[in-house]
């Protein structure tokens, strides 16, 4: 989120999730998505601190898209919510892909078509 601008912050959200998603010290998925859909009812609280953890992740995103609309970095009519919304599914998505065993190479080729339909 500290990067200068609204393109290198989107650009570095997708590049830090494709790292980490590819990374080989933790299981090829997001916990905060994967372990809470998973959560049978007995563990309503870990799935209220994972949901938790994905809005405040969110919120962080809006107030910095937020910034950068102020900064005129964006059109003034975009709604943040739900660019928000989307850059945060998108992301998200990434994980599917790979938990199915897609490599780093074809997770950032994946994540550079998503930048390129956000055009970035």
């Amino acid at each position: 989120m500290s990067e200068p601008t609204l393109s290198k912050v989107v650009r570095a959200l997708f590049d830090n999730t494709v790292a980490f998603l590819a990374g080989s010290d933790h299981p090829p998925t997001c916990m905060t998505l994967a372990g809470a859909m998973g959560c049978s009812p007995d563990a309503a609280p870990a799935k209220e601190i994972m949901t938790d953890m994905r809005r405040q992740n969110d919120q962080a995103m809006k107030e910095r898209f937020l910034l950068a609309r102020k900064a005129g970095e964006s059109p003034k009519d975009l709604n943040v919510d739900d660019f928000t919304r989307f850059v945060s599914a998108t992301l998200a998505g990434l994980s599917i892909p790979a938990a199915n065993g897609a490599t780093k190479a074809e997770l950032k080729r994946t994540s550079q078509m998503a930048l390129g339909f956000l055009g970035y």
